[in-house]
């Protein structure tokens, strides 16, 4: 399961006996307060990523997404009619959606590779390798072409491929 989106998490609310969540493999881990996105859209979740979820926690997002900012506006305005509301959350709903398009380009979408480019950038053209990585997978190969160590299993759960799609 490669999620990649943040929206594929909020399609989890409709398994009300869900308490406990594990994404940490996924690419939408690494969008910013992704822990904070989950808990807004999972409010009833008690563990996600193989950690217990404080009701600190909870609370915190919830006040990122402005749960009671109206609330406060409201109240503040009454009792204070001729001064001007101002919401002081240290981060905003609109805040990590800027910072998402920033980094991902798109907002609620860490991409099929999350922050690993493999069109390029530091690790050079797309499907380009090192020569360290190159060698490994060279290596790799001929031990699986061989049959696998011991003679005969090949692990291909830690083969060393990184960014290859296989597309069947």
């Amino acid at each position: 399961n490669r999620i990649t989106q943040i929206a594929e998490v909020a399609g989890l609310e409709s398994f009300p006996f869900l308490c406990e969540l594990l994404l940490a493999p996924c690419p939408v881990v690494e969008l910013p307060y992704y822990r904070s996105q989950v808990l807004h859209r999972l409010p009833r979740l008690r563990s996600l990523d193989a950690s217990p979820v404080p009701a600190e926690e909870k609370v915190k997002a919830e006040i990122i997404y402005g749960c009671d900012a109206e609330a406060r506006e409201q109240i503040f305005t009454e009792l204070l009619p001729k001064e001007s509301f101002v919401d002081r959350r240290l981060v905003t709903q609109e805040q990590i959606a800027a910072h998402e398009v920033d980094t991902f380009g798109q907002e609620g979408d860490a991409g099929p590779y999350g922050g690993a480019n493999p069109a390029g950038g530091a690790g050079g053209p797309a499907g380009e390798r090192s020569r360290l990585q190159e060698a490994k997978l060279r290596q790799r190969l001929a031990v699986a072409r061989g049959g696998g160590e011991p003679t005969g299993v090949g692990d291909f759960e830690n083969f060393a491929a990184p960014f290859a799609r296989v597309v069947v």
